[in-house]
């Protein structure tokens, strides 16, 4: 990864949790006997179905687990990951905007230069920081008492990594931030708790380009694995 900050080419940055909310304008229309809920991505589901006129609006809180894969498995180690998301309702579409913070953990902080030399410099890993803010959408599917959906997620990743050099008694410490172009599919299950509130289970393959990358040596891109618990309310 590079050491420069790039600008964010889309405007998905967002206030995290509270101010997210705070001032934001809401409406719901709400149908007689048919109770609905919302997922944390903006996915909703309803017990009386998909169709309809149904527009609503909701908030959702996620925590789960991400995993690295292909080039980032080798070097850090899978972590909790947390979101937080304001939802929009459209018949049977749901539209989301989004916030989530993970930081993986190197699988070996401490890596010498030449191993076999006692007195080689030593590189410190520290943890590998990553602050999402995206947008997505997902279509509804009733399943009698659930509700599946699969849509996709597009935003910016920002990373943030910090690493040191030892040597002797010399230590250079190296910040890198990155903004990243980000994808991601994904797949659910929602269960309607209550008239208002949601429980679901989700999927997703996380996949993410630094933006500004030499025209030489090929395309460089990391993914990862991320399964949540979603709670929701929907207004």
């Amino acid at each position: 990864m590079s050491n420069n900050l790039y600008c964010c080419s889309k405007p998905f940055l967002i206030t995290i949790i509270a101010a997210m909310f705070a001032g934001f304008y809401h409406q719901a229309y709400a149908q007689s006997g048919s109770p609905r809920g919302i997922n944390y991505d903006g996915d909703a589901w309803r017990a009386d179905g998909t169709g309809g006129n149904n527009l609503g609006w909701g908030v959702a809180l996620n925590i789960g687990y991400d995993i690295p894969a292909h080039n980032l498995k080798e070097t850090f180690k899978a972590t909790p990951t947390y979101g937080v998301s304001i939802l929009k309702t459209f018949k049977a579409f749901t539209f989301n905007l989004s916030a989530g913070y993970h930081a993986y953990n190197a699988k070996k902080e401490t890596v010498a230069y030449f191993p076999e030399d006692p007195a080689s410099p030593v590189y410190l890993q520290k943890p590998l920081k990553v602050y999402a803010f995206y947008a997505g959408g997902a279509y509804n599917i009733n399943l009698s008492e659930m509700t599946f959906y699969a849509g996709a997620n597009i935003g910016a990743y920002f990373t943030r990594s910090v690493y040191q050099q030892i040597d002797g008694v010399v230590r250079t410490t190296v910040t890198t931030t990155e903004q990243n172009v980000y994808f991601a599919p994904k797949l659910g299950l929602t269960y309607p708790v209550t008239e208002k509130v949601g429980l679901g289970v989700e999927g997703k393959y996380n996949f993410f380009i630094p933006r500004g990358q030499p025209d030489q040596g090929g395309l460089i891109s990391y993914s990862s694995y991320a399964a949540n618990i979603v709670l929701s309310y929907s207004f």
